[in-house]
């Protein structure tokens, strides 16, 4: 293997992509906090709206979650394959489906509208008059907010992470400063409210991050291998070979994902019969040629590069099982929403604090995902690779995966350690309302501190699952953890304990299950599968000597 890619698991290279990452995720959750923040100074039913309009975007937003880190998986395995074609039909269906996909979530939020904010979320008349018109400007945001989401992920694959830093925290300055204009220097967008303003402020960044975006995806991509359009086509650029030997004119050394690609180079050295059992390949018994190199079959290395059609299947099985996990995991936000909203509308004020806390963490340690992808990805693939040293790459893999974990469960360690210790300038930055304080400065406030060390590291687990593609897995953990653990805790808050901190307690048990599901993808599926691989590899290995 490359001496380079044990380094892999470097604090080093592990700080370089987790730093300008985190200044990434932190962007947005930041700008959300300060507008939280002053919108309490405003007052309790603009918070409260502002709380009810918000969840239900991000909600619509983020279970699309895919088109940010699973796309920066793709598109990073697939640079190190060198796999071009596989990369522009990567990058133009993520495109595709995220404008696609975003514009049809903003039509089913506008569809839904009545009945969520007049039935579904028990809303005060003070609070209705200003939520309608927020609602359908934040709904009109959403398809500028996915697309956005893609670009991210695709430069991120490119690993442009400082320029996405740069996009990501532009647009979030350029909307704080607007909405700081709004709320506290009078200005106003097309007549309207402050918060409806507030909106439009977001909208107009959206925007023109979405123009910055588009030129810097075009900007990164390696155009002398093709293009999108030309990938749409189906036709191919110039490939080099993944390994450093050489390739003929008609033989691809390259074996793009989701296609059986064989080149005599890296062709399996066990072929499985009618039985099923693995035998050697007959030329290469006789005469250590591959036989793949030398008799035509479908799956041969000979094969075309997948279709579009094919290829949008298999970015869709992957997105549709991420869809369902992403949808899982709002759905608690939002049945969260719903039951903060029966409690009052300080309850609601409160509740909206009390998730930016939560989430501001999150969003922190999501630097360390990050690593967890781009680095995790790459050791992944050399893991399965003799050529590239397998053994070296998995413990390094290991090493990856203890350290990104370290990191994130003391990084929430520190910041509910801050959240304590700060406790009451805190909740005066967030409120001047005296009973939204009386509800933050209790129990909920201890049980947000307590979970921090636990987000931190479900947090973290979360991009190494993307690197694992064990996605399907991903899925059933998400929805059992919703029905067996978290819908019964919210139920016993409904109905036997109306509380604040009974429905994040609920979230809090949520989040163990997802911390123990998540350990054991990483910890047992993730790196045991690599090892099968490497076992059966090794006698070849002595057998050949070619790899």
């Amino acid at each position: 293997m490359d001496d380079s890619v044990p380094e892999y698991s470097s604090w080093a290279s592990i700080l370089g992509v987790a730093a300008p990452a985190v200044i990434q995720s932190l962007a947005a959750p930041l700008t959300s906090t300060l507008q939280t923040a002053w919108l309490g100074l405003y007052g309790s039913p603009a918070l409260a709206a502002y709380a009810a309009v918000n969840t239900s975007a991000t909600f619509a937003l983020k279970i699309f979650v895919f088109f940010g880190d699973g796309v920066s998986a793709k598109v990073g395995n697939l640079v190190g394959q060198k796999d071009w074609h596989g990369l522009f039909i990567t990058v133009l269906l993520s495109l595709l489906w995220s404008a696609s996909l975003g514009t049809a979530a903003a039509c089913v939020l506008l569809l839904l509208k009545p009945l969520v904010i007049h039935h579904v979320l028990d809303l005060e008349p003070r609070v209705l008059a200003v939520v309608a018109a927020y609602w359908t400007v934040r709904a009109a945001a959403v398809p500028l907010a996915m697309t956005n989401m893609a670009c991210t992920g695709v430069l991120q694959g490119l690993h442009r992470v400082t320029l996405c830093a740069a996009l990501n925290t532009g647009q979030a300055v350029a909307e704080s400063c607007l909405s700081a204009a709004v709320l506290l220097g009078g200005v106003r967008f097309l007549g309207a409210g402050a918060l409806v303003s507030m909106g439009w402020a977001s909208l107009l960044t959206q925007a023109a991050q979405l123009v910055a975006c588009l030129t810097a995806v075009h900007a990164a991509l390696p155009h002398q291998h093709g293009s999108l359009r030309g990938a749409w086509a189906g036709e191919t650029g110039p490939r080099q070979p993944l390994l450093e030997e050489e390739a003929g004119e008609d033989e691809p050394a390259l074996r793009p994902p989701c296609a059986d690609y064989h080149p005599a180079s890296t062709a399996p050295l066990l072929v499985s019969d009618a039985g099923g059992s693995g035998t050697l390949p007959p030329d290469a018994a006789a005469d250590g040629t591959d036989a793949h190199a030398s008799a035509p079959s479908p799956a041969n290395h000979q094969q075309p590069p997948p279709a579009p059609a094919s290829a949008s299947r298999a970015f869709l099985d992957d997105g549709v099982n991420m869809l369902l996990r992403s949808i899982t995991l709002q759905a608690t936000f939002f049945a969260a929403l719903v039951a903060a909203s029966r409690l009052g509308t300080a309850a609601l004020a409160a509740h909206s604090v009390v998730a930016q806390l939560w989430m501001l963490s999150a969003y922190a340690v999501d630097g360390f995902a990050a690593a967890g992808i781009v680095l995790g990805s790459r050791l992944a693939g050399a893991a399965d690779d003799s050529d590239q040293g397998g053994d070296a790459a998995l413990k390094s893999l290991r090493r990856l995966i203890r350290r990104c974990c370290m990191a994130g469960t003391a990084f929430g360690a520190a910041t509910g350690a801050t959240y304590l210790l700060f406790r009451r300038p805190l909740i005066r930055l967030f409120t001047g309302d005296a009973e939204v304080a009386a509800l933050l400065g209790g129990s909920t406030w201890t049980l947000v501190a307590a979970m921090q060390p636990c987000n931190g590291l479900v947090f973290v687990l979360d991009g190494l699952m993307y690197a694992s593609h064990n996605f399907a897995y991903v899925r059933d953990y998400m929805a059992l953890g919703f029905a067996l653990v978290f819908a019964p805790a919210l139920a016993l808050e409904l109905w036997v304990w109306p509380s604040l901190v009974g429905i994040w307690a609920a979230k809090a048990l949520y989040n163990f299950w997802r911390a123990a599901g998540g350990l054991n993808l990483v910890l047992r599926r993730f790196v045991r599968e690599h090892q099968p691989a490497l076992s059966l590899l090794s006698p070849h290995v002595q057998l050949h000597g070619t790899l």
